[in-house]
């Protein structure tokens, strides 16, 4: 075949595949790309949506677990100065013939199933599905204020009714010397610790006690005198005369509680029907004598559970102590023997996740899933986190009451 004709050939192949290439895509090629464009666009989204989800979860319950364990932190420095410059029990302690203890005080109380925390939890379907929820309260009293004891140098005056502190005693100057040369004091923090219907705690050297209230206190910047008047005024009879109480200690006396309640007005939630109800532990300093609240801060948001055990040398006084844990709930008849407590804190996260199904409780009973909304209303559960601690009590311990 000549050349000639095979060139024309090739020319005229040549020209038909650049036509097909100039008209383009056809209807149906273009189709099936944006079909499987599409597909590979929105597989991406849900892998990326699902990650950036997951992500966000992962960092809320990251979030719910920290601030679980610095709450439980803040609980267990009170808890382990329960009795501390107080007293385990005020029944069990040696006084001067008339009881020097307006009412009984004891170190640490445990309430089972405290009414204010049930009801605030009452509203919301996980209390019930997650039956029965702990909603204990626990009540710690002793010197929570300073953690210090302070020397008293003499009365003041012939009726008693005026301590005079020992400004140079170490914890003195410990809890109030504003500078390190322990010239200059605080006296807004002196006034403070003991402020006006504080009550305080006496112990004479001989072991006797006493416990008055504060009607005022006084320190100058120098640190000169320092003095509480108190009423009523110490006691003077024969062998425990504490009008001459040269060598007493002092500490002022804190109630605090810890239970969960609903969030006051500052902390409700933004959109409840996002979060439902939020429900707190609270940090409450209670009037030691009455139980009156003085003032509450919250400890922790979206709280769901308090439980408090306790553990009590069940030896006799002088023996090997005898660790038993009490029943949650179990009435206590000597607390002064109460050696240790075991507290469970749950909180939950404030979303809810419609993924979500696992247990309520895991076989050991721990709290791991609530819910805070009727199925009708949102599906879903919240994520539960639980912190424990176990917590001995030495100021309690050593008295040996």
């Amino acid at each position: 075949m000549p050349a000639s004709s095979s060139n024309r050939r090739d020319a005229r192949a040549s020209r038909a595949r650049r036509k097909r290439r100039s008209q383009g895509f056809t209807l149906l090629e273009l189709m099936v790309a944006l079909a499987i464009g599409t597909a590979v666009v929105a597989t991406m989204y849900m892998l990326g949506g699902a990650s950036a989800r997951a992500f966000q979860e992962q960092q809320r319950i990251s979030q719910l677990q920290l601030a679980t364990r610095l709450a439980i932190d803040r609980v267990r420095r009170d808890v382990a100065l329960a009795g501390y410059g107080g007293t385990p029990d005020s029944q069990r302690e040696r006084t001067c013939g008339s009881t020097p203890f307006p009412a009984r005080l004891i170190g640490l109380q445990v309430f089972d199933g405290d009414p204010e925390g049930t009801t605030a939890l009452a509203t919301m379907p996980g209390a019930s599905a997650a039956s029965p929820l702990q909603t204990d309260r626990i009540r710690i009293l002793g010197n929570l204020v300073t953690s210090d004891s302070y020397l008293i140098a003499n009365t003041g005056n012939a009726a008693a009714t005026t301590i005079l502190l020992q400004s140079n005693w170490q914890g003195f100057r410990r809890s109030f010397a504003a500078d390190s040369t322990g010239t200059t004091f605080d006296t807004a923090l002196f006034a403070e610790v003991f402020a006006r219907g504080r009550w305080i705690h006496i112990e004479h050297p001989r072991g006797y006690h006493f416990v008055t209230q504060i009607q005022s206190a006084t320190l100058d910047s120098a640190g000169r005198s320092p003095s509480i008047t108190v009423s009523p005024p110490l006691p003077a009879a024969d062998q425990c005369n504490f009008a001459l109480c040269v060598g007493c200690m002092v500490n002022p006396l804190v109630g605090v509680d810890y239970l969960i309640a609903a969030a006051p007005a500052a902390f409700a939630p933004r959109d409840p029907q996002v979060t439902g109800a939020n429900t707190v532990l609270l940090r409450r300093e209670v009037e030691p004598v009455t139980g009156a609240m003085i003032s509450e801060r919250v400890v922790l948001e979206y709280a769901v559970e308090f439980s408090a055990v306790v553990a009590i040398d069940a030896a006799a006084v002088g023996n090997t102590p005898n660790l038993v844990w009490q029943a949650s709930g179990a009435a206590i008849a000597n607390p002064a023997r109460i050696r240790a407590v075991r507290l469970s804190l749950s909180a939950r996260s404030q979303e809810v996740d419609p993924a979500f199904e696992g247990p309520i409780r895991t076989t050991s009973g721990v709290l791991t899933a609530f819910t805070p909304f009727p199925a009708a209303v949102r599906a879903g559960r919240s994520r539960v986190r639980t912190s424990m601690a176990e917590i001995m009590l030495p100021n309690l311990a050593y008295r040996g009451l």
